[in-house]
Parts: structure tokens; sequence; C-alpha cells
């Protein structure tokens, strides 16, 4: 079945031979050296610009810009309202100036920066902040396209004007006032600008005047001049396009085309699907394996298949027919919290509050709306009595007693941290967990009246902020995980230290006749004792040992723990959810499928 497609929305030539860079949805990855299984790094999302600036590799998305240091990424200063960054442009500085680079945002105009990328700064003189391409050209002139046309700065990005007028014919000239999408500059000088409409123009004088040059199918979303001179354009639906002379068009191949990258003889297209490589001037296309740039890392059972999410890859599943993956239309974005009710129905949260979708069901119901309904963490009893709490505080819960199909706020005892874990650990009893990340403290409180009440039952310092809860065996005993150390509930209702692990528990989930248990270097399954003996009433990690009383052994056959995100089971099945979307099962007959 292979891994979900990963849409590549950036590209840029690393510093290093043979080291290409891509952006994406989950952050970046690289194909050179630096290339591994962990999955896209660095602080960002939807990374839709890569740049070299001042011999550091620059990455814009989301959240702001990052720039690479040694092996690690660090966010730049920036002011500014945080609007995404969606291009880079590296201005070679008049003698005496330090390193200038410019950035385009959705939102905050053009950025500059004078420091090589460290800090920026927005800039003046232009009346729409929405700039979606930047480009120098041959005479020195920066030119910047927004939705409203052409701007043009003479003193490297510091001040900004209007400019652009449409080449007369037979009537005045007017300003060239439409959306421009790309830029790029012809071998011999011309530059040219992609507009969303899916026309081209082109203007021999630095952009001082334009004329239309072409039309394509679809919105240009990308343009690049190959090595040789050739243009091509990518598009929204239509694929990669090529000309010779920029009034002829050819289609190359099909598909959304987010970005193109020429180097040397070699061009590459991110799209959709992946990673294209084209090695005969953009003639033919082939796919490139690279790492995956997609952020999947909760894995749950629905309708009778796997559901991959992340926050802003969305939903996927197994598709039936032909084999592949599709995407589960019409869910929140970026997706918040995940959860099945015991009823099948699944519920997902997004910016909009919380919807819900049962498998005969073609679209999503929403049933809380906004900041209401935006919750992480969902826990449903077997009646259907259910629970949610919000990302972003934990001084109330959701709760709902008709498996989700409607909701109430409830006040709680949590103060003001968000819940790390949420789960039932009896008919009854509730387990909830809150992370200072001042102090590196976990507070866990329990309920033994099915949420009506709560009380504050233990304290755990640990560096890895995840607590899991599970129910294990057929008996259903209830395991809690705090960093690296394993708990059980013991008949009184205190929790006894079953385990502490190398590594910080990633994930749980019970099995028949026990539990399994993901960590960082490992996957481990364990069967559970009926008795146990040392009693936590807090709990810290700096013990090393392993109690005897907890028989347990490792999962073999995992290719790279490092690489895993989480933990499902189906009788005597174990699902891992790897880097990437690629799914590796413990039974090796059902491997490749």
């Amino acid at each position: 079945m292979g891994e979900p497609a990963s849409p590549i929305l950036s590209a840029a030539r690393g510093l290093r031979p043979e080291e290409l860079w891509l952006g994406g949805v989950g952050g970046v990855v690289s194909t050179g050296p630096t290339a591994g299984v962990d999955g896209p790094s660095g602080p960002l999302s939807c990374v839709a610009a890569l740049g070299v600036v001042a011999g550091r590799l620059l990455a814009g998305g989301a959240e702001g810009i990052a720039r690479r240091v040694g092996e690690a990424w660090d966010l730049a200063q920036v002011q500014g309202s945080g609007a995404p960054v969606v291009a880079f442009l590296d201005v070679r500085p008049p003698s005496g100036e330090d390193h200038i680079a410019l950035a385009a945002t959705l939102g905050d105009g053009v950025l500059r920066s004078v420091d090589g990328g460290r800090t920026w700064q927005p800039v003046f003189g232009l009346a729409d902040t929405e700039v979606t391409a930047l480009v120098r050209t041959p005479g020195g002139r920066l030119l910047a396209g927004t939705p409203e046309g052409v701007y043009a700065s003479p003193n490297a990005g510091r001040a900004w004007r209007r400019t652009g007028r449409t080449a007369p014919t037979g009537r005045e000239a007017a300003t060239f006032d439409a959306p421009v999408a790309a830029f790029a500059v012809g071998v011999d000088g011309t530059v040219v600008a992609g507009l969303e409409s899916g026309l081209l123009w082109c203007s021999a004088d630095d952009g001082r005047t334009w004329a239309p040059s072409g039309t394509l199918p679809a919105p240009v979303t990308a343009l690049v001049v190959t090595a040789v001179g050739t243009l091509l354009a990518g598009t929204s639906g239509a694929g990669v396009w090529r000309s010779a002379d920029g009034a002829r068009w050819y289609e190359a191949v099909a598909g959304t085309v987010h970005c193109l990258l020429a180097d040397g003889a070699t061009t590459y297209a991110g799209t959709d699907s992946g990673l294209l490589v084209s090695r005969d001037d953009g003639r033919a296309w082939s796919v490139v394996g690279v790492p995956s740039t997609a952020d999947l890392d909760r894995l749950v059972w629905w309708d009778g298949r796997p559901l991959l999410a992340g926050p802003r890859s969305g939903i996927v599943r197994p598709a039936v027919a032909p084999e592949g993956w599709e995407t589960l239309a019409g869910g929140p974005f970026p997706l918040l919290g995940l959860g099945v009710a015991p009823d099948g129905a699944l519920l997902a949260s997004g910016p909009d509050g919380l919807l819900l979708r049962t498998p005969t069901d073609a679209d999503w119901t929403l049933v809380v709306e906004g900041s209401t309904g935006q919750v992480g963490r969902l826990a449903f009893a077997a009646d259907g009595c259910g629970w949610a709490a919000p990302v972003r505080h934990g001084d109330m819960l959701l709760h709902s007693a008709d498996a989700g199909r409607t909701w109430q706020q409830r006040p709680v005892p949590f103060g003001t941290f968000p819940l790390t874990a949420l789960g039932w650990i009896g008919d009854d009893e509730l387990v909830a967990a809150t992370f200072d990340h001042r102090r590196d403290l976990v507070t866990v409180f329990d309920s033994a009246d099915g949420g009506r009440t709560w009380r504050q039952q233990l304290t755990a310092e640990t560096a890895w902020p995840q607590v899991h809860v599970a129910r294990a065996g057929a008996a259903g005993r209830a395991v809690l995980s705090i960093g690296r150390v394993l708990l059980g509930r013991g008949g009184d209702g205190g929790w006894d230290r079953l385990a502490t692990f190398d590594s910080g528990v990633r994930a749980m989930t019970g099995t028949p006749t026990g539990l399994a248990v993901l960590t960082g270097d490992g996957l481990w399954s364990y069967d559970l004792p009926a008795q146990t003996q040392a009693r936590a009433g807090t709990c810290t990690e700096s013990s090393t040992e392993a109690s005897t009383d907890t028989d347990w052994r490792r999962v073999d056959g995992l290719p790279d723990p490092a690489s895993a995100y989480d933990l499902a089971s189906r009788g005597d099945e174990l699902l891992v959810l790897l880097a990437g979307g690629g799914v590796w099962t413990s039974i090796p007959t059902r491997r490749g499928r």
C-alpha cells in the first residue's frame, strides 16, 4: 500500500553535494547526507519557502522564518503579525552593507533582513500586504508580485512603489494590475510574470512596462528557466508546461505543481503527490523517492480500516479501489483532536469547532461551534458517555451522554494548564493529567463517579511531556505512563510502579493479554500480573530499575523505533505509525500489503 501522498511545497539546493531540501506541510526534509527517517524537522509547518542566504538555509512557513544552524533550526526574530512566508530573495549587498535578504508574506508585505536572516522587519510602500513572489531583474531592480500587480524597489528593498504599465495597443497604456503568482528571468533578461488567471506577461525593461505573452489553462503557481533557456510553468491542476519561445506552450506532465527548481541540467517539480525530476529540459518527468514531508502522527481504527491523521496533513485512510490512500474530505484544518465514539462515530476538532461523521455519512456535522469545540483530547466509555478537553486551558471539559452528538460544558479543578491525557480506566473511573512546561511537572487527577467530581492524586517531574492512559488485558486493568515510568492501578485506587524505560513512552494500547508500549528505543509487549508492589504517591524518573513483577519483551521487526509516532491494536495484531505515514504490523505475513 505504501505511504500516503506527501505534497512538496518548496525546494532548494543545499550547501553540501547532492543535498536537496524540501518543504511540506509537516516541516523540512533533506535528500542528501543529512536525510533520515525521523520525518520532517524544524519548528515550522506548511513550509512554502526555502532559500540559501549568507550561507544559511532559510525556511518560511505558517509560523514565520527559521534558520538552519548546524544540524538544528533556530526561529528568526520577525516583526509583524506572524503572516505565512511564501518566498525568499537573496539580495547581493552593495559594498559595505551586511547581507540582505527579503521574504514575501501573505499579510505582512515584504520583510527585510540585513543580518543574514537572524532578524526581519517590514518595509514600506506596499499598498497590498499580501506578496506572492519576488525577483531581481538584470538591471538590479527588485520586483514584488501582489494581487494588485507589481511593485518595484530601486534600493535593495527598503522602499517600494507601484510599477508596471501595459504596453499601449491603440489606446493609452494602463497600469498592470493583475494578481501575480510567480516570476522568472529569461536568459535574454526578459522578466516573465505568471498570473493567477493563467495569463503570462513579459517585460523587457526591468518591469517598467508589460505585454501579454501567452495563456495557460490553469492558474500559474511557479516559473523557472532551465539551463538552456526553456521556460517552465507550474500550474494548479494542469501540471507543468514548457515553452522555448514564451509564446507556444506544450504540456509536459499533469497534476498540481507547487514549486519548480532548476539545478544545472536537472529540474525538480514539487507536486501534490511528491517530487518529480526531469533531466531533458522538462520534456519527460519521473517520480523521485524522497522522505515524506507529511505530519501524520495519529493512528486510530474507524469503520474497519486504520485512519492516519496529522495537524496539517488531514485525515487519510486506505482506499477500497484503486489501492492507495484517500483523504477524508471536509475535515477540520488544521486538525486539533480526533476520537472514535463506541457506536463508530468519528469526531474531529479544528478552528471551527468539533465535527462528527458516521461511517455512512457523506459529510461532517458541526456539533460544537467555535472555540468551545476546539478540543485536543476525547475519551468515551462503552455506554457512549464522553469527555473532551479544550486545547488551551484545563478549567473546563465538555461532556456528552449520547456518543458525541451533543455536548455541555462542565467546570473542573485542573487549573489553567491544558490536559496532556484523558481516559477511562473503569466503568465510572477516569484519569486526567496536566503538564506544567515551566516546571516539567505532571499532575494526575482521577474521578470515581464518571467525571462529576475530581481529586488530585499524584504529581511527577518529567522532561518527556507525554502522558498516556490505557486499559490492559482481559480484565481491563488501568495503566498510566508518565515520561519513562509505567504505573498500574492498585486495588486501593493508588498507582504501582510497573517499569521504567530508557526513553519516554510515545504510545501504548491494551492487548488481550496485557499491554503494548511504544518507546523511543523499541516496541514492548507486557503480560501484566494480578498483583504489584511499590506504591507511587509521588513519582520521579530518577530510578532506572525495571520491576521484576512484569513480564515484558521486545517485539521484533520494527524497523526504526525513533521514527514511530503512534500505536494501535487489533486483537493480537499491533500496528505502528511510522514517519511519513508508513504503517508497520507485528504480523510478518501482512507486511507490505
